[in-house]
């Protein structure tokens, strides 16, 4: 199953990295005026010679400041996820620093960039379970709980940038199934973290007979206990004003990679309103990440920018340099930061990539 999931994401890497460089003419083929490899391949969607001259011509400052903020969002990601997890620790646990959410953060980071399958979310957890000494199922827990909380916040923030800018119906449809899914997961985690007794009814009968429903129990039991946030409402109320701090930091980035590219003077559609395009970007870009891909999300991030940016029309050359300054300048830091948190978390990457296969596998012990 592992193989197959990291297939299908390289495939898919491979489709939108074909649809961001390639303009197919099936028309052609089927109205009999080009082969099959002619109307796959002839019609070039981008000119790299161009792109490179683009990027010849970008304001440097700009660029190095949205790349330089990079640090600071996702040290604001890992205080974040320490208020999650402050709920959770006792007397008998040492607790999570900021500078601890910051460095598993980083190291998650370097694992979604030098891995397939998106482990860094279980990367974290699993290094966060050995850090402060609680089970990887609260751990666990914890990081599922923020990327539900990150789902929402995404939400709201389409449902808010909608009376401002016609979002298209595919993504506006897209965001509505992810709504409904992310609504009920938050749902049944509040039930479970609210309830004296989350056991009762239907979820006893489940969970309450046998070996395997006893073990099962168990773990839930512990996953439980990372939701704790959720009855705690300064720390909820602190989760809500550090997810509003995040949107900032992301959109002052898009902006400044916009102003370095020059788009906000180039193109009247995000001129007239540059704050709404800087959203409209991140929630494309959000989207792009989330996706099965190969390691560093490869064409799939480079294809949904370049759709995102011509809803402003901006032509594909000027995209696809924005799109891979972009993805460059998180795979730059992914790497000049995690290497160095690797080590300060005593692990090597490939142990990290082993650890993370048995824990999907279900072979790790969750003490």
């Amino acid at each position: 199953m592992t193989r197959h999931r990291a297939a299908l994401g390289v495939g898919l890497s491979l489709f939108f990295i074909y649809l961001a460089v390639f303009e197919p003419d099936l028309k052609g083929y089927f109205g009999g005026q080009e082969s099959l490899f002619s109307a796959l391949f002839s019609h070039g969607r981008i000119d790299f010679t161009h792109v490179w001259e683009i990027l010849g011509r970008i304001q440097l400052w700009p660029i190095v400041a949205s790349i330089l903020l990079t640090p600071v969002h996702v040290f604001l990601r890992g205080y974040r996820w320490r208020t999650m997890v402050e709920p959770v620790v006792t007397t008998d646990h040492p607790r999570m620093t900021a500078f601890d959410g910051f460095s598993l953060h980083t190291v998650g980071y370097l694992a979604n960039a030098a891995l397939p399958l998106k482990v860094g979310e279980v990367a974290r957890a699993v290094l966060l379970a050995r850090r402060i000494g609680i089970s990887r199922s609260t751990a666990i827990a914890t990081v599922i709980l923020e990327r539900v909380i990150d789902l929402l916040s995404l939400l709201l923030l389409i449902a808010v940038i909608w009376f401002f800018f016609p979002i298209p119906k595919r993504f506006t449809d897209a965001a509505l199934v992810l709504g409904l899914v992310s609504s009920a997961i938050f749902a049944l985690f509040a039930y479970f973290a609210t309830s004296k007794k989350p056991f009762k009814g239907l979820f006893g009968r489940l969970f309450g007979r046998g070996l395997m429903g006893r073990r099962a129990r168990r773990m839930i039991e512990r996953f439980i206990v990372g939701l704790s946030v959720l009855r705690a409402s300064h720390h909820l109320l602190g989760v809500s004003l550090w997810t509003l701090a995040l949107y900032v930091i992301y959109a002052a980035q898009v902006w400044l990679m916009m102003e370095g590219f020059g788009f906000i003077s180039a193109y009247p559609l995000i001129s007239a309103s540059p704050v709404v395009a800087c959203f409209v970007i991140l929630i494309v870009d959000s989207i792009a990440i989330a996706l099965p891909s190969a390691p560093s999300a490869v064409g799939t991030f480079h294809a949904i920018t370049l759709l995102g940016l011509s809803l402003f029309d901006v032509p594909a050359d000027p995209a696809m340099g924005f799109a891979i300054v972009q993805h460059l300048g998180v795979t730059l830091y992914s790497f000049a930061f995690g290497i160095p948190c690797l080590w300060r978390e005593g692990v090597k990457l490939a142990e990290l990539k082993g650890s993370i296969i048995e824990e999907r596998r279900g072979k790790a012990v969750d003490h």
